[in-house]
């Protein structure tokens, strides 16, 4: 979300220059990091130990001083140990292709571009200053005409709606109850009616100046909302009545340096929700305690459940971790011919989550992600990509068989970035 700040791979990672994590390509060789992390993260360990988390975010740091004081060589070992942590990031097939465009290895470089163009990523290679000394090369100019053809859309998009909010605003929920989409802007909570011309209308004061997921909760009347403050004080999620918009409860993250992100219901009336800079955490006894997960996350972010199946999905840098709340085991979710690593906003529906993938510098997209019945590999459509969106996009909300992707138009040239809404049929 627009909001990632603090260590987030999603706001500073090596790679470009916002919202990513990243892995290197089999056609170029081996990933292998050129020094293994000091303790390699292992599919059957409880949760995600804090000096891996801590390692990771070193590295990451390292990774994005070293790019920006133009140390080559200390950029691409480090951008190859990252990639032992969250091979699934679309953006770390960008760093490591830069860092050998870079380096000079024309070939490697060539190969690494028509993986990420294979994976169906597109990014403006041709513009790309790591790329400069081949950018007359036929086999560069032919990978970087495929990495744009990507990027041209699906032309599945039936339209954008301006909400007419009075700033800029990432979380977005349809509220059945009210007929309306829930987001926040300007620190307060709005309410846009689907199919009207007036603007969106201010609905309740948030908790939090930052705000960030929204999940409508009718078992209890309410909505819930990730709030945040700049200084990393007060992350926590606020549940509002529904009818009056009144804070009833406000449920505070535990850890130091949290960032509440987004939200997922639970049975028996809990939710969990996403602390990108600790973990997952979940609704115990009326408060927040880690859910632990079985194989690591890094930096997670969008989450949703399958209540049916008692199925949690996390989104992190690496891919989509599944957590069975059963048996209390986790998994990553295993795909073909792509890359779900990087995911922002994603909910549940109708059997498939659907999520937006925005790694920074790289064209979004709008993924819907179906998994098998045990939930061990999915299926993953490509519905809205590139040139379908007209600026940044961060998460989605279903209405009806629509999913609706908040994103800007604006910001070129000192314009204010103008929060609108993209349709999409499923």
């Amino acid at each position: 979300m627009l909001y990632r700040i603090a260590a987030l791979l999603v706001s500073g990672f090596i790679v470009t220059a916002s919202q990513s994590s990243q892995p290197s390509a089999p056609a170029v060789g081996s990933l292998h990091p050129t020094s293994a992390p000091m303790r390699a993260p292992q599919a059957d360990q409880t949760s995600t130990p804090r000096d891996v988390v801590a390692e990771f975010n070193a590295i990451n740091a390292a990774a994005r001083a070293a790019r920006e004081h133009g140390d080559t060589a200390s950029y691409v070992a480090n951008v190859r140990k990252l990639a032992a942590f969250t091979p699934g990031h679309p953006g770390l097939q960008v760093a490591l292709a830069r860092g050998m465009g870079l380096e000079g290895g024309r070939s490697g470089a060539i190969a690494q571009l028509n993986k990420i163009a294979d994976l169906g990523f597109s990014f403006d290679a041709g513009n790309d200053t790591a790329f400069q000394r081949m950018k007359d090369d036929p086999g560069f100019v032919a990978a970087a005409k495929r990495l744009a053809e990507n990027g041209k859309g699906t032309g599945r998009s039936k339209g954008i709606i301006k909400l007419g909010l009075p700033g800029g605003s990432e979380g977005v929920a349809w509220s059945e109850s009210r007929k309306s989409f829930l987001m926040g802007s300007s620190g307060s909570i709005y309410a846009y009616k689907l199919d009207r011309d007036s603007a969106a209308k201010p609905v309740a004061k948030a908790g939090g100046s930052q705000i960030l997921g929204i999940r409508p909760d009718p078992a209890h009347r309410s909505y819930l909302v990730c709030v945040n403050e700049p200084d990393g004080s007060n992350s926590a999620v606020a549940r509002h009545d529904e009818a009056t918009g009144e804070i009833k409860e406000a449920y505070k993250l535990p850890m130091p340096n949290a960032l509440s992100n987004d939200l997922a219901l639970l049975r028996k009336g809990s939710f969990a929700v996403t602390d990108s800079n600790n973990g997952v955490f979940h609704l115990v006894n009326g408060k927040l305690e880690p859910l632990r997960l079985t194989t690591p996350v890094y930096q997670p972010n969008g989450i949703a459940s399958d209540l049916a199946k008692n199925r949690l999905y996390v989104a992190h840098a690496g891919g989509v971790v599944v957590h069975d709340l059963t048996t209390g085991k986790s998994w990553e979710l295993a795909v073909a011919g792509t890359l779900i690593g990087g995911i922002d906003g994603m909910v549940w529906h109708k059997g498939s989550l659907i999520g937006v993938q925005n790694p920074a510098r790289m064209a979004s997209r709008l993924l819907r992600i179906t998994p098998d019945a045990h939930a061990k590999t999915a299926r993953v459509d490509v519905l809205l990509a590139g040139a379908d969106f007209p600026g940044h996009v961060s998460t989605v909300a279903i209405a009806g068989d629509d999913a609706f992707v908040i994103g800007v138009i604006g910001g070129a040239n000192g314009e204010r970035e103008e929060p609108v809404l993209i349709r999409a049929a499923l």
